[in-house]
């Protein structure tokens, strides 16, 4: 039977809802595909004013970098606000763009997790709940750790006012005491107000503020979104090798079930594979994996592991077939994330070098403690940036290359020749890399991560020298 996306998905699986938090959180930005006319207008009254206020964010980074092009330390803060700036709004226009593959990806997650619905129904809920808790502690912490970092940039201004107005209250002239003291704004952004005055200070503060903190959360949405599919994906690709390398165990088992049944009820057919006897018979035929051995469990009769009739030969193709369009499936589904994800993967590996390099001077020249935490979390944040994609990508392609030794595993040699050659297609495929891409520019893994610290260090060195010789 084949598996089409017309195919209702079980209702023991769909009641899982892997995506749940990341799809909530999703609809918040406005980019969760909507179903209704009501969810479409939302979502275009929520990108409209996304959109806006990126647009206003950057285009007054931008000037402000203009206005400091004469101080070389004033041009290096500057950049690294227009670059966070640029690259939240890229990173949600990508999403707006690539809505057709959003929806794909959201729609066929779920459906992914499974080759058979009576099989291996115990092993997908326990592994996609093992993933919703992972799933729960990359969103939250994650976007909760650059929530908090704003909070810090926001902070080390309060702080500084007030520690000026107890020194001014203390000594009682501001101008021997300190100087002309001029209030700073979270963000070298350029606003059209005298910011120096109240209440335009204020307003400007918190105009800030609120934009960069809406910024962020979208930016943060979208990047936990995509590793969590990442993530799903390769648990898809893990059950899917245990499905193949338990193949002849599993077939015996739907036999094994289907002659029973048919004994048990007469109007049930011989060939039926949606019973509820068979289904509850299934569930009590496990299999045992330890230290990467199969040991087979029945009940008080022995079930036959290899039957060598032509049914079960027959059902071995048929099941065969499944896995095959299973695996098939899920390289779509890695196609459609990749064309969603690409173009933010290469904006991420682009500017996560520079972003590491300026923070990492600012620390350095500076001389003052009191930017170290926001400076030092700021950093922290961009390294977990561009290092979880790398991590889950990683898993990904190990997974998607143990399909190969799983097919070679699953007991081809008993089987016929036509089953061979399968099987034989099965391993080739699987041996082609399945990771996030940067588009023509390479793969999302380890080694990028490691290629982008590397980079921001020799470019860290540049730029102290550069200082140095000014």
């Amino acid at each position: 039977m084949k598996k089409s996306s017309e195919e209702p998905i079980p209702k023991w699986l769909a009641k899982e809802d892997p995506l749940s938090l990341n799809n909530r959180l999703l609809s918040y930005c406005g980019l969760l595909p909507a179903n209704t006319d009501a969810e479409e207008r939302r979502n275009l009254v929520i990108c409209t004013v996304m959109i806006i206020l990126n647009l206003t964010m950057i285009t007054g980074a931008f000037i402000q970098a203009y206005f400091s092009h004469t101080n070389f330390m004033e041009i290096i803060e500057c950049g690294t606000v227009c670059i966070t700036q640029l690259k939240c709004l890229l990173k949600f226009l990508t999403m707006l763009i690539c809505h057709k593959d959003l929806r794909y990806v959201i729609n066929n997650v779920t459906r992914n997790f499974y080759v058979h619905e009576k099989l291996f129904k115990e092993e997908i809920i326990s592994k996609i709940k093992a993933g919703k808790k992972v799933a729960w502690w990359i969103t939250v912490p994650y976007t909760s750790m650059f929530i908090l970092t704003i909070g810090l940039i926001a902070a080390e201004q309060i702080v500084a006012a007030i520690k000026h107005a107890d020194r001014f209250s203390a000594e009682g002239n501001e101008t021997e005491v300190t100087g002309v003291y001029h209030r700073k704004l979270p963000l070298k952004i350029w606003l059209p107000i005298n910011v120096k005055e109240s209440p335009s200070y204020e307003i400007g503060f918190m105009y800030q503020v609120v934009c960069f903190t809406f910024e962020i959360y979208s930016t943060c949405i979208i990047d936990t979104f995509i590793v969590v599919h990442v993530m799903f994906a390769s648990i898809q690709y893990e059950l899917l090798g245990e499905m193949i390398q338990l193949s002849a165990d599993k077939v015996a088992m739907l036999l094994r079930v289907r002659s029973e049944s048919s004994q048990q009820d007469s109007e049930h057919k011989a060939g039926s594979l949606h019973s509820e006897y068979e289904t509850e018979t299934v569930d009590k035929q496990n299999t045992k994996l330890s230290n990467g051995e199969v040991t087979y469990i029945s009940n008080k009769e022995n079930l036959m592991s290899t039957p060598t009739t032509d049914a079960f030969r027959r059902e071995m193709n048929i099941y065969l077939g499944r896995c095959i369009k299973h695996h098939q499936s899920l390289l779509k589904y890695i196609v459609h994330l990749n064309i969603l994800s690409s173009p933010i993967q290469f904006l991420q590996a682009l500017t996560s070098s520079l972003l590491i390099c300026t923070l990492g001077f600012t620390a350095i020249v500076s001389g003052s403690t009191a930017i170290l935490p926001k400076v030092l979390m700021y950093t922290f944040d961009a390294l977990l940036q561009i290092g979880l994609p790398c991590w889950f990508s990683t898993q990904l392609r190990v997974q998607g290359e143990r399909i190969a030794e799983a097919a070679y595993a699953c007991e081809w040699y008993n089987e016929p020749a036509s089953f061979q050659k399968s099987v034989g297609f099965v391993i080739m495929r699987a041996q082609q890399p399945v990771v996030l891409t940067m588009g023509p520019f390479g793969t999302v893994s380890l080694e990028l991560f490691a290629a982008v610290v590397q980079s921001a260090y020799s470019y860290l060195a540049l730029l102290r020298n550069v200082y140095a010789e000014q």
